[in-house]
């Protein structure tokens, strides 16, 4: 006899069983889910602290960088400073844009970054020394401290020489390169010009690359660009200038591209070739006109004339170079000197170049008797 009573009983427990195994998916997804809610959570909570903290390191750093600036206007405005303030804290802001900033002064420079300034603690003794100024800005929990170093800018120029068309310097200097103009043509076309600098075994091309007469093209310019080579460089370091001027492969291209040129003229001031030029103050200006109706040299060069000598009158830091790159038959009414004109300008380490390659006064020299360098 069957027992018909087994089956509903065996369906009972199945169905337990199931709901057994539906729950226990849910309180997982719920844990999971949970986890993940934590997680997000924390994840925001770690963002925002970072995103603060960069925020109040880049408010710190302006706080800082802003005392500096202050704290040099200052001492710019007051021309007997180093007898009013000493050694130390100079000032504390307490309240600045929300935090403070912090300016100690000391004599003497970091020179091998050791974190040691070397001075004799007294900032009125000589005023040659330079001068640390340290800036710190303090925002919530971040700080930022910036140093600059105040050198002596006495106008007394860096020494050189000239060795035919090559500056050697007589102690370490940095340089910079102005394109004072060009003009060279063939009939009625234009040549392209391009320069490059070597300083010290070191080549630059700073107004484009040398190989390229369209977009270096020095003949095209109207302004007179500048470019400050980017090192300090060593006692006995030369300098030497090359220059190239280009012609049409046709006559009948339309000089658009690079391929349509090919190299006319290469000159390098250091092969000490009669091709060049190199004028400093107190020279005569070639008295050379220019060929076809172009400038002459004293006309490309009247902002450096004395107007009552007729003498080349340039800073002491400064020469100027003349480039004949259309013909090598000097005697020749073509070699007018004036294919492409050039200014080197030297200064001490830490001075500044005035935009366009300044003069008469020096780089960086100016009535606050110092120059600024960040570190």
């Amino acid at each position: 006899m069957k027992n018909l009573s087994s089956h509903p009983t065996h369906r009972r427990r199945q169905k337990t069983s199931r709901r057994g195994v539906a729950l226990l998916f849910v309180i997982l997804a719920v844990a999971v889910a949970v986890i993940l809610g934590l997680t997000f959570l924390l994840s925001q909570s770690v963002f925002m602290g970072i995103s603060r903290n960069v925020h109040d390191h880049a408010v710190a750093r302006t706080l800082a960088e802003s005392a500096i600036v202050n704290a040099v206007a200052q001492i710019q405005a007051e021309e007997d400073w180093r007898s009013t303030v000493a050694e130390g804290l100079w000032s504390k802001n307490t309240n600045y844009l929300g935090g403070q900033a912090a300016v100690y002064g000391y004599d003497g420079e970091d020179t091998n970054n050791d974190g040691i300034i070397e001075g004799d603690g007294s900032l009125a003794d000589n005023t040659g020394d330079p001068v640390t100024l340290r800036a710190i800005g303090y925002f919530g929990e971040a700080s930022h401290t910036v140093t600059v170093v105040l050198l002596s800018s006495s106008g007394e120029a860096p020494d050189f020489e000239i060795d035919g068309g090559t500056v050697v310097s007589r102690e370490p200097v940095q340089a910079q390169v102005v394109s004072v103009g060009a003009a060279i043509s063939s009939g009625s076309t234009d040549l392209p010009v391009t320069l490059r600098i070597t300083i010290d075994g070191n080549v630059f091309e700073p107004f484009g690359a040398f190989d390229d007469p369209i977009n270096a093209n020095l003949n095209d310019r109207s302004d007179q660009p500048d470019f400050k080579l980017p090192d300090i460089y060593p006692e006995d370091a030369e300098i030497s200038v090359e220059a190239r001027s280009w012609q049409k492969k046709r006559w009948w291209y339309s000089g658009s591209k690079s391929k349509h040129w090919r190299s006319y003229m290469t000159v390098d001031s250091s092969d000490n070739t009669p091709q060049v030029k190199v004028l400093r103050n107190g020279d005569s200006v070639p008295e050379i006109s220019g060929y076809g109706g172009q400038a002459s040299v004293a006309d490309f060069v009247s902002d450096y004339i004395n107007a009552e000598t007729g003498l080349v009158q340039i800073a002491d830091h400064q020469a100027i170079f003349l480039f004949e790159l259309g013909t090598t038959r000097l005697t020749s009414s073509a070699a007018d000197f004036q294919d492409l004109v050039m200014l080197l300008n030297l200064g001490k380490p830490g001075e500044t170049f005035d935009e366009g390659g300044g003069g008469g006064e020096g780089p960086g020299a100016g009535s606050s008797g110092f120059t600024v360098r960040w570190k």
